[in-house]
């Protein structure tokens, strides 16, 4: 046998061992992460104030609000939709639902030029509402009838500032699926759940849903805080734990279902968003996460086809296994997160490739100072919004 050879066998070797030690050490770590729990407080249970920011979510805001209003929730709520200038069937769907007591419908005409709009549609439910706890909702998120009940009481057991649930992400495309799988295991390694109320820079929530002490929420700031920023629930996640509140992420998935992308041009363009600002704010590590997963995850694949070029059976064989291992790290995130047919971790090529294409797709818009689109708005730069109507 060769050098060549001798070094992708070992090269192989290695990306085996270090697959499995990746998903020994992060399942390790996840599973320290709460469930949410039932709990019953002596003080009686707080008053709500369900914000819904929407904007031309017509496909999903029904089963959003029939999820809502079909909550077990035995304290008052009050539930606020704010439509950012939807031209859909928002509407028609908030006709059933119009005369409740305990619903209230906000339309915004004119956005101010320095707010972001999903920022100053949440802000505007907030300055409206009246609840103990802010709840932040998407209108594409699925909850559960007893999902509020549970988010409260663990709130209130653990004496909790700020919280959000992971939700189960549904999606329906097998390109939307693999991207997911690929997402969901590099933030079970990167971004460790079990870090979140331990050290600033790993803060985050999940922005599908999240839930805040009314208190909290105005000593953070509001949105108002982050009104032209791109990933606001991170800033302001980040500026809570700042000053000292107790920031937590609970497992969801049995509670919370996020509707995701299908299209390709949807999946890239959410994507390059997310990614838009960090590469605006640092390039050299942008381009160094670039090249860590083309390195991370295309690896087997050459291995393979080293193996095949130069028939060598010991380098295809070692290039099949580590291709499998790579595969096999997401198996858990795919079956028990994200509740998918278990195959589709072979297909994670798919996923790195959009993941990566989304990445250079942020990085040349960014540097040519192009903006991306996003819901009939174009995000330009790392704190402005321009828009076409």
């Amino acid at each position: 046998m060769d050098i060549a050879n001798i070094t992708t066998v070992t090269i192989g070797i290695i990306w085996i061992l270090i697959s499995i030690f990746l998903d020994l050490y992060t399942l390790r770590k996840f599973e320290g992460v709460p469930h949410i729990k039932d709990y019953e407080s002596d003080d009686g249970v707080p008053n709500i104030s369900i914000i819904i920011p929407s904007r031309n979510m017509g496909n999903y805001l029904g089963e959003t609000l029939r999820g809502v209003f079909s909550q077990s929730y035995k304290g008052r709520y009050e539930v606020i939709l704010v439509d950012d200038d939807s031209d859909d069937d928002t509407q028609d769907i908030i006709k059933e639902y119009i005369e409740r007591p305990n619903f209230r419908y906000i339309h915004i005409d004119n956005k101010p030029a320095d707010w972001l709009g999903k920022q100053y549609a949440c802000y505007r439910g907030f300055i409206n509402s009246v609840g103990e706890y802010i709840v932040f909702l998407d209108a594409d998120t699925l909850i559960s009838s007893y999902a509020l009940s549970k988010i409260v009481d663990s709130m209130l057991k653990d004496d909790i500032d700020v919280m959000s649930p992971a939700p189960t992400i549904i999606s329906k495309s097998i390109s939307g699926k693999t991207v997911q799988i690929i997402l969901s295991g590099i933030t079970r390694a990167v971004y460790r759940f079990d870090k979140i109320n331990r050290d600033e820079s790993d803060t985050w929530l999940f922005g599908s849903l999240i839930v805040w002490k009314r208190k909290a929420y105005i000593e953070t700031g509001t949105h108002k805080a982050v009104k032209n920023k791109l990933l606001d629930d991170v800033e302001l996640a980040r500026r809570a734990r700042r000053i000292g509140l107790k920031v937590r992420m609970y497992r969801g998935h049995k509670w919370i279902y996020s509707f995701w992308y299908d299209k390709i041009n949807d999946i890239i363009s959410s994507l390059s968003r997310i990614v838009y600002s960090s590469v605006e704010r640092n390039f050299i590590r942008a381009l160094k996460n670039l090249f860590i997963l083309i390195l991370a995850y295309y690896t087997p694949i050459f291995i393979v086809l080293s193996g095949i070029l130069r028939d060598n059976p010991l380098s295809l064989f070692i290039g099949i296994l580590s291709y499998i291992s790579v595969s096999l790290y997401h198996i858990y995130d795919t079956k028990e997160i994200l509740n998918y047919n278990p195959l589709y971790v072979f297909l994670y090529p798919l996923g790195i490739f959009l993941l990566i294409i989304s990445i250079l797709n942020a990085w040349v818009r960014s540097y040519m100072g192009k903006a991306i689109r996003w819901r009939d708005r174009y995000i330009l730069g790392g704190d402005s919004l321009y828009y076409d109507r």
